[in-house]
């Protein structure tokens, strides 16, 4: 049904729907489709963000699978921004309820919501053979990519001949394309327009030499006098601005982390953090001194009441200790800690991580919710006026009452290890929400 010489579909998704994405990339492969899926296609060894910019500007399709999540995250603005702009074919795909973005909604899409796996899948493969025989189609008319399409792709099919193979329109482009102008009211209303202004001009001109007077401005300050000039205004192409993320957003560690590192204790040669493959892999070697326990603070913006979640993988021992931060601040901030080995804390620390008067430790007990040993396990840390609390994997395992008068202040994430033992843990996102 399809060639390898077809152009690709890049899919787009949240790593949050990264199990998804993988199980429809495979179904769509098996059916003979192009797919590209960076979790599928980037060979080892090579720079993850390049592969992907590579494929996106390759691809012939552009589906994006639209989740709270991916709507929220910067990269899926990006490559939905680049597919749009650059005229690629446009497939998206709603797999939970959200706000469609306003540039998405011209396109037909795959309603997952509305159906079973089985039939989601069945409408992506049509939807999807449309736009690959509408990207085979004979070009009849060059459209710049900057302008948009002006239809959804199931109404931009093209007329078929009685051979099956589609073919143009050659009638209704003939008359889009040869519609006369009107060329001659505009030429005389743009007449009118110029002599009215020269009119103007010498009136002007004629009444500052018969009354010379200078004008003033409010603040008694004279007004510049402004010459005409033939001579065109420069054009100044600022450079590119870098987009501040949003108040609520999803990190997805795609890039370079842009979060500040703060040591509690032990020292910085203790901690090797680095982004690989879209996951924050940490790693804090064996220590025969103190425990090391430190954080990622995100500068980005401030909160007071905010709910924290994490996605993060143990690969390592049991041991490793996961921490979410709220209202992290000169004052202060508020913790919670999960370890792998099924126990979890919650923290009122004070400045500089010194213990608060009237102690620090707010919760201590154990949790079947955590799942223990090298597995995935989801936290969700909220702090909400006076109340704190931890979910985990769902599950509400503790609610208990902030002690202290914390203003409101930055979210972090942090890492700690026992003495003696290793960590070795995978941050897949960082969601911050409103409670």
């Amino acid at each position: 049904m399809v060639t390898e010489k077809k152009r690709h579909t890049f899919i787009s998704y949240s790593r949050i729907n990264k199990e998804f994405a993988l199980k429809l990339a495979r179904e769509l492969k098996a059916a003979g489709f192009p797919i590209w899926l960076d979790q599928l296609d980037i060979p080892t060894g090579t720079r993850w963000d390049d592969e992907i910019e590579k494929a996106l500007r390759e691809c012939g399709i552009f589906m994006v699978i639209l989740t709270p999540a991916s709507i929220a995250s910067d990269n899926a603005k990006d490559e939905i921004g680049y597919a749009i702009d650059h005229g690629k074919r446009i497939l998206p795909v709603l797999l939970e309820d959200c706000e469609i973005p306003l540039r998405l909604r011209r396109f037909q899409y795959v309603d997952f919501t509305r159906m079973n796996y089985t039939e989601g899948v069945r409408s992506a493969k049509e939807l999807l053979a449309r736009l690959i025989e509408e990207e085979s189609a004979p070009t009849v008319t060059k459209i710049p990519a900057s302008k948009e399409r002006l239809t959804q792709p199931s109404k931009m099919r093209s007329a078929r001949s009685t051979s099956g193979h589609p073919k143009a329109a050659s009638s209704d482009i003939t008359k889009i394309v040869k519609k006369p102008f009107l060329t001659k009211p505009i030429a005389i209303f743009a007449g009118i327009a110029v002599f009215v202004i020269i009119v103007l001009i010498a009136g002007a001109s004629f009444l500052r030499t018969v009354f010379p007077f200078t004008e003033q401005t409010p603040t008694g300050m004279p007004t510049q006098e402004i010459r005409l000039t033939n001579t065109p205004s420069p054009t100044v192409i600022a450079d590119t601005p870098t987009r501040a993320p949003q108040r609520f957003y999803v990190e997805e560690f795609n890039g370079n982390i842009d979060w500040m590192l703060f040591i509690k204790s032990g020292k910085k040669s203790d901690f090797n953090l680095k982004p690989n493959n879209g996951k924050l892999v940490v790693h804090i070697p064996p220590q025969r001194t103190d425990e090391p326990w430190a954080y990622l603070i995100n500068n980005a913006f401030k909160y007071t009441d905010v709910q924290v979640e994490v996605v993060t993988t143990n690969t390592g021992n049991n041991a490793n200790g996961v921490s979410l931060v709220c209202r992290y601040s000169d004052s202060g901030w508020y913790e919670f800690r999960i370890s792998n080995n099924g126990n979890y804390s919650i923290y009122a620390f004070g400045p500089g991580g010194t213990v608060p008067q009237g102690g620090y430790e707010l919760a201590n007990a154990s949790s079947r919710a955590i799942h223990i040993g090298q597995t995935e396990n989801v936290y969700t840390g909220t702090c909400k006026g006076n109340e704190l609390t931890l979910d985990i994997n769902g599950t509400l395992v503790h609610t208990t009452s902030a002690r202290y008068d914390f203003p409101e202040g930055n979210i972090g994430i942090g890492f700690s290890s026992p003495k003696n033992l290793p960590v070795d843990v995978e941050f897949e996102s960082v969601k911050i929400s409103q409670p």
